[in-house]
């Protein structure tokens, strides 16, 4: 008889060898000491081998898990007098970890954002990986420019950390690793394209200025120097006036330069200590800058041409008020045009708001109406707790950080 009876178990890790014992001999036993001889049959004996001699089970190919977990055989044990006894065995096929992850895209994969796009944004679709053994998967970002994006580790969705400039760089690489938590991992390389949007010129002069024309010009008189703007895209800019004061002033759309016109003539259409007001624009493939507001003054021969100079120094201000509640504005000024971003901070170093206001022009941003307002809200609308918090400015190659405080 069988020391385990009518039926028993054993286990195998799958992926085990062909000729590996199967946990310990299924033995029997005989009364009157005959030796005993062993025989296997059953629905799956073409898998399994036995030792005839000891009733040890062995492997006679490699199984697998995921194909079919569990086999059954029969042993049978005979004394050789004629007498036999059988036993039903269960051989159970335990899980390895034996593959890693797999990347649905395969081995690297191409995305696109379009410059500008706000931080926390998703880039395309999730970048997913899938496990044969069921692993619950957690993903990670390396690679040369991970620093400029995040990752959600649980589904592999890749997101926009900071706004992208595609005139400064059109082209991330990042990697994306996927854990299953049991030593096996996979990598993918991605390719995070930024596309560019046709963005608007924005003028080097600020936004307003004051210039002075004597009495005496006459007609095709230049009025201080060009206008000039940049375009972020680099497109060709032209110039327009908008203005009722029918051909005093005229404007060379190729060029930014103020003019007297055919109507500027002393003492019929313009006197000394006029001012003359109006508006420029400046054109690029189908954007235009927001306006510059000038003023022409018409002043006595020899008198000191005036202007409004930008300021000579790029600089973040402090806030106001400070500390606040709910809100407050944080003011700057730009000695030249630039790309302007302010970035909010918590104490941990989180990013709680971010602002991304374009390319702005030269000039001064002191003022409520230009100040940057900050309803103390995070960027989910969420209001933010009591606390000191960090704000972060860039134009251009310039960066500085300030503090404020919020009290409730």
């Amino acid at each position: 008889m069988f020391v385990n009876g009518s039926s028993t178990s054993r286990s195998v890790a799958e992926n085990t060898a062909s000729d590996t014992n199967i946990g310990s001999p299924v033995v029997a036993t005989d009364a009157d000491g005959d030796v005993v001889t062993y025989n296997l049959g059953g629905t799956d004996v073409s898998l399994f081998s036995i030792d005839g001699s000891t009733g040890q089970l062995l492997t006679s190919a490699t199984l697998d898990y995921e194909t079919k977990t569990s086999y059954t055989v029969t042993i049978t044990a005979a004394d050789g007098n004629g007498r036999i006894t059988s036993i039903t065995v269960t051989i159970n096929i335990t899980n390895a970890n034996d593959n890693a992850p797999v990347f649905n895209e395969g081995s690297s994969t191409t995305l696109s954002i379009a410059e500008n796009t706000a931080s926390g944004k998703n880039i395309g679709s999730a970048v997913s990986a899938t496990d044969v053994d069921g692993d619950t998967l957690t993903y990670s970002l390396s690679g040369t420019d991970a620093d400029s994006f995040s990752i959600d580790s649980e589904t592999g969705q890749l997101q926009t950390k900071g706004t992208l400039d595609h005139e400064t760089k059109s082209s991330y690489t990042v990697i994306i690793t996927a854990d299953d938590g049991n030593g096996s991992s996979t990598t993918i390389t991605v390719t995070v394209n930024v596309t560019n949007v046709n963005e608007a010129p924005a003028f080097n002069s600020g936004y307003s200025t004051t210039l002075s024309v004597s009495i005496d010009a006459g007609q095709g008189a230049k009025i201080g120097n060009p206008f000039t703007a940049t375009d972020p895209d680099g497109d060709n800019i032209t110039y327009s006036l908008v203005t009722n004061l029918h051909l005093k002033i005229v404007l060379d759309a190729n060029t930014g330069q103020l003019k007297t016109g055919a109507n500027f003539v002393k003492g019929i259409t313009v006197n000394a200590g006029d001012s003359l007001s109006f508006k420029i624009y400046a054109h690029a493939n189908l954007q235009r800058t927001p306006f510059l507001n000038v003023t022409v003054n018409v002043v006595e021969p020899g008198s000191a041409p005036a202007t409004h100079q930008s300021p000579t120094k790029t600089e973040l201000l402090a806030n106001y008020p400070n500390p606040f509640n709910p809100e407050t504005w944080i003011p700057y000024q730009l000695s030249e045009s630039a790309k302007v971003t302010v970035t909010i901070y918590n104490v941990k170093g989180e990013m709680v708001r971010h602002f991304a206001l374009g390319h702005q022009a030269a000039g001064d941003y002191r003022s409520r109406a230009r100040a940057i307002h900050w309803d103390g809200k995070n960027q989910f609308g969420e209001k933010v707790s009591t606390g000191v918090y960090f704000y972060r400015f860039t134009a251009g190659d310039f960066s500085a950080t300030r503090r404020m405080l919020i009290i409730k």
